[in-house]
């Protein structure tokens, strides 16, 4: 899978499903696949694509690993206030890992790692929230991928 010629992080979600990440919003990309055989590399046909504005956060799905209840319940009020969704426990369905300083969860980084999902610090939720807009995930890393 390729983003603008530059080969893109993707995963393979179910059979015809697949994920690219590190897109940033509101961006228009040249995407293609290319399937490498003994015969040799066999480019698909490019197509235009743009990202969304994400000004709607419904299609959120925060997955939240770290905090204090107390904060916790704080970043749970922030994602019911922006009308998305989460959850306790990491899945492909996520769209944001928000990992905090405490009891760090190997297995939902490495989860995160395989269904390449941006793994944040919980300033980016706090920042998505201010702002009623998603922000891109980037300038929030919890830790270097």
């Amino acid at each position: 899978m390729y983003k603008n010629g530059d080969k893109g992080r993707f995963v393979w979600i179910a059979d015809n499903v697949v994920r690219l990440t590190g897109l940033k919003v509101d961006c228009e990309y040249d995407v293609h696949l290319e399937v490498r055989t003994s015969a040799g590399p066999s480019p698909s046909n490019k197509i235009k694509t743009k990202t969304h504005k994400l000004l709607d956060l419904t299609g959120l799905h925060v997955c939240i690993i770290g905090f204090s209840d107390d904060v916790t319940e704080e970043l749970k009020e922030l994602v019911d206030n922006m009308n998305a969704s989460y959850s306790e426990e990491i899945t492909a369905e996520n769209t944001q890992l928000v990992l905090g300083p405490a009891d760090f969860d190997e297995d939902a980084v490495e989860a995160a790692d395989k269904w390449n999902i941006p793994v944040v610090n919980m300033e980016w939720l706090k920042a998505t929230a201010s702002q009623k807009r998603i922000k891109n995930a980037s300038e929030y890393y919890a830790r270097a991928s």
